[in-house]
């Protein structure tokens, strides 16, 4: 898949999103702006007040709650009881709850606004919330769109990085702004390891495919270039992976010498409607991420491995099923990492699990189609 392809599709599905949700700017934001700004860090703080105050005014008496931003926010918060905390009356430094407000600017999509106010505009929600077929939210959480929640999992985790480095200052250099990028790029990755669905994947989607190349961001001269965060990412998930798993150019995937699934990208994610939910390369994405994080710890295994189905984990999707595996980093007692959901039913995955754990003849399930190959090879990686 083209990289732009899914560019073209946000520009559209955002304005839509704009215009349905807020009633106002109803025109087409600049991807290009998005994040990567001309400014400092300090006069990002000083431009995310005045983002509040006009907020506030212009919303007062309105309801600009987004409980999926919320609920996933205080997921990462939740997965990082040692390092993050909301106030609980023992820290005099903590996070405020997340503010869902509008960038009148159009140079931010999510910002550290100081004093523990973490905020993400409405137009950047949207943006991640992905293709038009599928609904922002199911039952009012919206957990089943994993892959877009992620993106906007990685956001928020880089800004909270900003609020545990502690190190914004009153003024900068360019440079000090690029290092606390950097550190807060960092920090985002290490808080996925605790939550049950993001992971390094997300940080890997937003960096790889939101910009067609640096030629979007040469403006730019206070945070890295997409194409570096974008290696940072990936190099981060050879190394979690112990090099089993590497990225080329065009972000095909290789797993133990070969190319992930055969083709180096999952499928996409097909629910049946205009557009897929996902696209193959940044499910690939996303599931590379969580491989990672499995072999990193050490949980890659049969022994680990868990299936249920989405209706029980998402309140939505009947008997297809979620592939997780345990997590030995989430603070709950018996916490898993999803690593894919399937559009196979429940039966249909426990028949070709049983097949390939146990090494049997792959014709004995008769044809497979392309989703059912794909959860097949990915289950023949697992020791």
């Amino acid at each position: 898949m083209k990289k732009n392809s899914r560019i073209k599709k946000l520009f559209t599905t955002s304005l839509l999103i704009a215009i349905a949700f807020l009633g106002v700017h109803s025109t087409t934001p600049n991807v290009a702006e998005a994040r990567y700004s001309d400014l400092t860090i300090a006069e990002e703080r000083v431009l995310a007040q005045e983002h509040l105050r006009n907020a506030y005014r212009e919303l007062e008496g309105k309801d600009y709650r987004d409980e999926n931003a919320i609920r996933i926010y205080h997921e990462i918060v939740e997965a990082n009881p040692t390092r993050m905390w909301f106030n609980d009356g023992k820290h005099p430094y903590y996070l405020q709850e997340l503010r869902c407000i509008d960038s009148y600017s159009g140079k931010m999509d999510a910002f550290n606004a100081g004093d523990g106010i973490i905020c993400i505009t409405r137009r950047y929600i949207g943006e991640c919330s992905g293709y038009a077929t599928c609904a922002v939210s199911v039952n009012g959480k919206g957990k089943h769109k994993i892959y877009n929640n992620a993106i906007i999992a990685s956001a928020l985790a880089h800004e909270i990085g900003h609020w545990e480095d502690k190190t914004l200052k009153s003024s900068r250099t360019t440079e000090e702004s690029i290092q606390a990028e950097r550190i807060a790029d960092r920090l985002a990755l290490e808080y996925m390891d605790g939550t049950l669905f993001y992971g390094y994947g997300g940080c890997l989607i937003d960096n790889a495919t939101r910009f067609v190349d640096d030629s979007e961001a040469k403006d730019d001269e206070t945070h890295p270039l997409p194409s570096a965060r974008a290696n940072m990412v990936s190099n981060y998930i050879t190394n979690a992976s112990k090099n089993r798993l590497k990225f080329d150019k065009e972000y095909r995937v290789t797993l133990d010498g070969k190319l992930f699934n055969g083709t180096g990208y999952a499928p996409d994610y097909d629910i049946g409607g205009r557009w897929p939910e996902i696209e193959a390369n940044e499910r690939t994405m996303y599931v590379a991420g969580q491989i990672a994080f499995a072999i990193k710890y050490g949980v890659w295994n049969k022994h680990d491995l868990m299936m249920q189905t989405q209706q029980s984990l998402f309140g939505c999707g009947g008997d297809t099923v979620v592939l997780s595996v345990r997590n030995p980093k989430s603070p709950e007692p018996n916490g898993c990492k999803v690593i894919d959901k399937f559009n196979i039913s429940y039966q249909r995955a426990s028949d070709i699990i049983k097949v390939v754990v146990n090494h049997g003849n792959m014709n004995q399930l008769g044809s497979l189609n392309q989703e059912e190959k794909y959860f097949a090879e990915l289950l023949k990686t697992i020791s």
